[in-house]
């Protein structure tokens, strides 16, 4: 709080100097602009009125010229992107830090990096299915159970005949 403190001090203690330039400058002003209000006193309104009267259609084509002009570049170039022009509204919002869910969704075929196929030495059904669709396997796990009915009904047909 000292800090800000000492810098209002300091700023206080600087005013009468400010008074003062600005006061110089002011009246250097002044004087340069005092003659042309000397003259406004001086105006001819008769001489005035009479130039008015002879070039009326000029000057009021030159108004009209002047408004249409104004009209034309407030509608080319709108206040708004003109510099310092026009109120705009800034909205807000409080961000807090949270976990962004990585979800991708596309379409597309899937196609795996080797492809295995699948041939029974012997021809017969398919009993049992021990693995599904998708799922990783390693050498020598069971995949199937074929249907052993008949091979089993053969052996104990040569069995008896041996």
């Amino acid at each position: 709080m000292s800090k800000i403190e000492s810098a209002l001090d300091k700023t206080v203690a600087k005013l009468p100097l400010l008074k003062g330039w600005v006061m110089s400058r002011l009246c250097k002003v002044w004087q340069k602009i005092s003659p042309a209000f000397s003259r406004l006193h001086k105006i001819d309104y008769a001489s005035t009125k009479s130039f008015v009267i002879k070039y009326k259609w000029r000057l009021l084509i030159l108004a009209i010229i002047l408004f249409a002009g104004s009209k034309a570049y407030d509608h080319f170039f709108p206040a708004s992107k003109k510099q310092g022009g026009g109120v705009q509204t800034i909205t807000s919002i409080v961000t807090e830090k949270k976990d962004i869910p990585l979800v991708i969704e596309a379409t597309g075929n899937i196609v795996s990096n080797s492809i295995v196929d699948i041939r029974p030495m012997v021809t017969n059904k398919v009993e049992k299915i021990h693995i599904k669709d998708g799922q990783e396997v390693k050498e020598g796990e069971l995949l199937f159970t074929l249907d052993n009915r008949t091979d089993t009904a053969n052996y104990e047909k040569l069995k008896a005949l041996a």
